[in-house]
């Protein structure tokens, strides 16, 4: 029996505060996709990304990404991710996420990711490490939290982010995201910086 499979539309428009105390968020890009996911336990997922957010030198890159996780029904998950951009190189990621309350209308998950990246030319290969905390108020709510760590550039970085669902059918959903991230490193400390985006989602 072949598996059955759901497609998604989503597109995201971000906005990040720049300038003086006081200045006016500007839309600084959007993106969207095309997502086909596999309804099974082992779900397949390839994205064509049809409008990238931001232009490489000359050209906008032509970025392909693979994915396959496996889900269980207490709500953990574990997966890999292979992605090719012209512009930069490859990138594989493992991640994993353990679910550690789901209580009536309140959820907390834990998550932890690995990335080994491969750049064109002569920028050696790094890795970086991160971990994250969220929590969900059924399904209209969430805030969240993670840091990631490159040692090769002794960096850390630091977000904070929140959400909230405006709009929900059984074929769509729109939702406000806001959030916070600053990072350290031995060379410089960056300040809080915040930034917004919303994303539309629809589902045939």
């Amino acid at each position: 029996m072949g598996s059955i499979c759901t497609h998604y539309l989503s597109f995201e428009i971000f906005f990040i505060k720049i300038g003086a105390p006081g200045a006016t968020p500007r839309v600084i890009s959007g993106k969207g996709s095309i997502t086909v996911i596999d309804a099974s336990n082992n779900n397949i997922c390839c994205r064509n990304w049809s409008a990238r957010p931001v232009k490489y030198h000359d050209y906008t890159e032509d970025w392909r990404e693979v994915e396959k996780y496996i889900f269980s029904r207490a709500g953990h998950s574990a997966g890999i991710t292979a992605s090719h951009r012209p512009d930069f190189g490859n990138q594989v990621t493992a991640a994993g996420n353990l679910n550690v309350l789901n209580k009536g209308n309140h959820k907390v998950d834990v998550n932890a990711f690995t990335t080994k990246n491969f750049p064109i030319g002569p920028t050696p290969n790094y890795s970086v490490h991160g971990a994250g905390v969220n929590y969900q108020y059924k399904d209209i709510a969430q805030v969240g939290a993670s840091v990631a760590r490159t040692p090769i550039a002794q960096r850390t970085d630091y977000s904070i982010s929140s959400g909230l669902k405006l709009h929900q059918t059984p074929t769509s959903s729109f939702s406000a995201n806001i959030g916070a991230s600053k990072f350290d490193a031995p060379y410089s400390k960056g300040n809080w910086t915040p930034n917004a985006f919303f994303h539309y989602q629809k589902k045939f």
